[in-house]
């Protein structure tokens, strides 16, 4: 039996162009509306597929908008050497989430804002775009302070880890507050973005930074 060695294991993955991974996306499109038919509202490409910025070795992350009702549970497969996400929300949570500030709001608004349709049933995503420029309207006020209390929790048990001398500890600690450090620094840029193209409807410029020194106030 020939022994595993670096020269003779083929790893899972493989590199992929951004042309490719949406040519794969628009296949596994077809593929879910021949399985689902009428019961899909949109699919799309989101991550750094749709903005271009994916790499040889990126993921491909697509979303698959289905009607209230219908529970499919997320797929993760390699297709072809090609790590392939497909989710699928239900319309009235996932536009619900597309709405308000969650408290994964810094990591999922991306794929709210940044996509490359391929299949949209008589405008659907039009709600989502509703959706959007209503999050952007949104207050953020407590949930920049409850992020900024979770990063303080964190750096508690940094300094706690680091009280007892335990690397190991320490490393994990740290793992976890720089995430919810992201978190806060993610959801101040974002906030900052929107005010400063208001539109009328929204704070104007300048009230963000009201909101950076009002978030280290306990309510």
């Amino acid at each position: 039996m020939m022994r595993a060695s670096p020269s003779n294991i083929k790893p899972p993955l493989r590199e992929v162009s951004n042309e490719k991974r949406i040519e794969v996306a628009r296949n596994i499109a077809f593929h879910l509306l021949e399985k689902y038919e009428d019961a899909v509202l949109a699919v799309y490409i989101s991550g750094s597929t749709a903005k271009k910025l994916d790499r040889p070795y990126s993921d491909l992350e697509m979303m698959c908008v289905v009607r209230d009702g219908l529970e499919v549970p997320n797929k993760y497969c390699v297709c072809d050497g090609l790590l392939v996400e497909v989710d699928y929300p239900q319309e009235s949570g996932f536009l619900k989430a597309a709405r308000g500030p969650g408290w994964d709001w810094p990591i999922q608004a991306d794929q709210y804002r940044n996509h490359i349709v391929l299949f949209d049933r008589d405008g659907w995503m039009r709600k989502l775009a509703e959706a959007v420029a209503d999050n952007d309207r949104t207050d953020f006020t407590e949930a920049i302070r409850f992020a900024a209390i979770a990063m303080t929790e964190s750096l508690g048990a940094v300094r706690n880890a680091d009280f007892k001398k335990d690397l190991l500890d320490l490393r994990t600690r740290a793992f976890y507050m720089a995430w919810d450090t992201a978190r806060v620094n993610r959801i101040d840029r974002g906030r900052g973005k929107a005010m400063a193209r208001d539109d009328g409807h929204g704070p104007r410029a300048g009230s963000h930074h009201r909101v950076r020194r009002d978030y280290r106030v306990m309510p």
